[in-house]
């Protein structure tokens, strides 16, 4: 996965509502809990995102060409679950995308 470095942003101005074109300063609303939504809290969430969500990743190089209609079997340790879009498959560095049925 590659991670997204994300940074605190920076206040440029109080915040205000327009009324009649006239702005009035007003007070933002104010929030409590135990996960404040800071730049280091969202990346210290993708550093085990991965793990978290159980995330499995292999490469399976074949040296002989699979039909169309055959049935592949993976290598030990490499699961698919039918329905879940979970299979990555790439040819030529080219991620393949399954085909739709009419």
């Amino acid at each position: 996965m590659k991670k997204i470095p994300f940074v605190d942003g920076t206040k440029t101005q109080e915040a205000y509502v327009t009324v009649n074109e006239q702005n009035y300063q007003v007070t933002p609303a104010v929030w409590t809990g135990n996960t404040p939504l800071k730049a280091q809290n969202l990346n210290l969430m993708q550093d085990n995102i991965e793990e978290a969500i159980n995330i499995q990743r292999a490469t399976v190089t074949l040296n002989n060409t699979v039909n169309a209609n055959t049935n592949y079997t993976l290598p030990e340790g490499m699961y698919y679950k039918v329905g879940n879009n979970s299979l990555e498959v790439y040819y030529c560095d080219t991620k393949l995308k399954k085909r739709s049925r009419l």
